[in-house]
């Protein structure tokens, strides 16, 4: 997943691979089929580890805007730690892939759109404990936040300082009230 988050799918070669997961050429056909198999796994993994925590942040008990906070606070630790400035595997990915991919396509914007649903479920309740604003639109603001949070992602993989970072979520959050 490192190798391919760090290089992408099309500067990553299969002898990279190789070398990389410690395996011979053979095994690892056998085993994927064809690097683009390897590469569909990983984003697999990637959707499943990754978003499924930051899914998590959002659907905890307590301040709607607590949880939408702790959500970009997620991605902004990870762009100062060991993801430093490789940005979002999903972002990279749908840039490089998806416009000439259909089935990877298919399956980020499957991931977005679950993102954006837990993002309007967290607002529906923030609207309903009076939180937020209850006379703005849920799924958009939704989709705003998912906006925001590709932006966030694409910043930080240029090198955006945190303090920039944290600065855009406070802009986004106060959009909510």
């Amino acid at each position: 997943m490192a190798l391919f988050w760090r290089r992408g799918f099309e500067a990553t070669s299969i002898q990279d691979l190789v070398e990389e997961v410690g395996i011979n050429r053979a095994s690892m056909y056998a085993t994927f089929g064809d690097k683009r198999q390897l590469f569909i796994a990983v984003l697999d993994h990637y959707l499943t580890r990754v978003n499924g925590e930051r899914l998590a942040l959002l659907a905890r008990p307590g301040s709607a805007v607590a949880a939408i906070a702790a959500f970009f606070e997620a991605i902004i630790t990870a762009s100062r730690g060991a993801e430093k400035h490789l940005g979002c595997l999903i972002t990279n990915t749908l840039t490089e892939l998806a416009p000439s991919d259909p089935e990877i396509a298919a399956k980020l914007r499957a991931s977005l759109d679950r993102v954006e649903g837990a993002f309007a479920a967290a607002i529906r309740r923030g609207q309903e404990s009076n939180e937020m604003a209850v006379d703005q639109d849920a799924c958009a603001l939704a989709r705003f936040l998912v906006g925001t949070a590709q932006g966030i992602r694409v910043l930080a993989r240029s090198g955006a300082p945190p303090a920039t970072l944290r600065e855009i979520v406070t802009v986004a959050l106060r959009a909510l009230r």
